[in-house]
């Protein structure tokens, strides 16, 4: 079913400006990181109460810090603990923004293509008709689509 707000006004500055603002973005965050699949995985996993026991932990270090050795920075802790609860604010935007950046082009992409697909049926019919030029189209536009009668069936090897 055709969306009906997908008739977006957006073009090349429009992209651009949001493309800059992105990279704005990055600047103010230079400590962002690429983390792997083995370093993400690596990691205690609390769920929701990562949050109150950082902030508990930090609470306590800083009324107990006889308990920790010299090389322990206390104001690295606060600090990455801070900038974690700025980040876990920011973080639901994001998403709901990569979401519905993701399901837009998403449904533009299917309706593109079927107005694509009705075009080229139309110019299938119009080729039927020997239409000038219209076999040409046809040709052109076959080439993305996969042979006829070859889906679903297994090539034998030699």
């Amino acid at each position: 079913m055709p969306y009906t707000n997908l008739l977006p006004s957006f073009n090349e500055n429009d992209k651009n400006h949001i493309l800059d603002n992105i990279e704005v973005i990055f600047s103010k965050m230079p400590f962002l990181i690429a983390a792997t699949g083995k370093e993400k995985q690596a990691r205690l996993k609390m769920g929701e109460k990562v949050g109150p026991f950082m902030r508990k932990c930090l609470q306590l270090a800083e009324n107990n810090s006889g308990y920790l050795p010299d090389i322990f920075s206390m104001q690295d802790f606060a600090t990455k603990v801070e900038v974690w609860e700025l980040l876990k604010v920011i973080q639901p935007q994001i998403n709901k923004l990569n979401e519905a950046i993701n399901c837009t082009t998403l449904m533009l992409e299917k309706e593109g293509v079927n107005l694509g697909c009705f075009f080229y049926k139309s110019a299938m019919n119009a080729s039927h008709q020997n239409v000038p030029g219209a076999p040409e189209v046809v040709n052109h536009l076959s080439s993305y689509f996969p042979a006829s009668g070859t889906k679903g069936k297994r090539k034998n090897k030699v």
